[in-house]
């Protein structure tokens, strides 16, 4: 009995300080075999892992190219293909967001500091790169899409970099252009603009003369925009010591089902452009081009102008897969609330 007691009051003890506790929903993709509780993982909510997930829908173009260098990691993102599931969870957090780190499931080599890390499990990195120490894993990080991923330059700036740097703007000697030219760009006000300029892990820049690729990705996250989180190990509320966030419910479903949802409310918003193209082959170019002007709009493939189907029919199809789809046995909920 006093053991229990002393259980009791251990795990009574682990919880998320009342004053600055709220509840998230966020959501999952990874593969089946890793644990459904995001410890040292990355989520969003509706309309932020919606955008991670959309993206996955550009992989068969992106990767084919051999010149397209830029973002090979996500070709073999092992959260990206293979036997996958969608994890929807309510969570209750600390309101005292950290700064967001990108946590990826490693495969021997961390993609942001290319250093070594144990395959099978995940790695953290703190985005404020030139800031490591504003990522405190005792909170839970939080970021909106659009600061991570719509970066744009000034029409002004634009002129001063296409004649410095537009003969490698595509490649990988963009920025070492850049340097060279950087008393010439400082000198016209753009230096800190610049940076947006050259293709970048996860974001290149959308103009008219871009590639259909770069337009969509860009434009997907003008289009979703929303939260990322980035929830820590050290953080969780697993014993007597504070603590920032804890689940309080989890839903789990195979990701095929959730994206045969998806795809069906997008395809039956623009019929005639998708029977065009034959049989449904989610990895055909006619496909792809058809999938994304129906999301994003006709102009989205080189411009900043996003229309497409209304946001609220992606979201819709996103969260009603959570209920329609089989659950794969793994929704026992793991709260610590007491």
């Amino acid at each position: 009995m006093a053991k229990l007691l002393l259980l009791s009051l251990a795990l009574a003890e682990a919880q998320v300080d009342p004053k600055y506790a709220t509840e998230v929903t966020v959501y999952h993709v990874h593969p089946a075999n890793v644990s459904s509780i995001p410890m040292d993982m990355d989520t969003g909510d509706a309309e932020g892992d919606l955008f991670f997930f959309l993206d996955e829908f550009l992989l068969p173009l992106q990767c084919a190219d051999p010149k397209y260098f830029w973002d090979k990691f996500e070709c073999k993102n092992p959260e990206r293909s293979g036997q996958l599931v969608a994890t929807q969870l309510k969570l209750q957090v600390d309101s005292r967001f950290s700064n967001y780190s990108g946590c990826n499931l490693c495969d021997g080599v961390d993609p942001f500091t290319r250093k070594p890390c144990e395959a099978g499990t995940y790695t953290c990195d703190c985005m404020d790169f030139l800031h490591p120490e504003n990522c405190d894993h005792q909170f839970v990080g939080r970021e909106t899409v659009t600061h991570q991923f719509v970066h744009d330059v000034t029409d002004e700036c634009k002129e001063s970099l296409e004649e410095s740097c537009g003969h490698a703007r595509y490649s990988k000697w963009c920025k070492f252009c850049l340097f060279r030219h950087k008393e010439v760009l400082k000198n016209s006000s753009c230096s800190k603009e610049a940076i947006n300029y050259c293709p970048g892990f996860g974001f290149p820049l959308c103009t008219a003369d871009s590639k259909d690729v770069d337009c969509w990705h860009v434009n997907i996250a003008r289009k979703t925009r929303g939260l990322w989180y980035s929830t820590f190990r050290d953080g969780f509320c697993d014993g007597n010591k504070p603590c920032s966030w804890q689940v309080v419910q989890q839903r789990t479903v195979p990701e095929r089902c959730l994206r045969e949802k998806v795809v069906g409310v997008v395809e039956a918003s623009n019929p005639s452009c998708f029977d065009g193209c034959g049989a449904r082959n989610q990895t055909s170019p006619c496909w792809v081009r058809c999938f994304f002007t129906t999301v994003l709009g006709p102009e989205a493939h080189n411009s900043t102008i996003v229309t497409g189907m209304p946001l609220a029919e992606l979201t819709g199809a996103w969260t009603k897969a959570f209920e329609a789809c089989e659950s794969t046995g793994s929704d026992a909920p793991h709260s610590l609330v007491v």
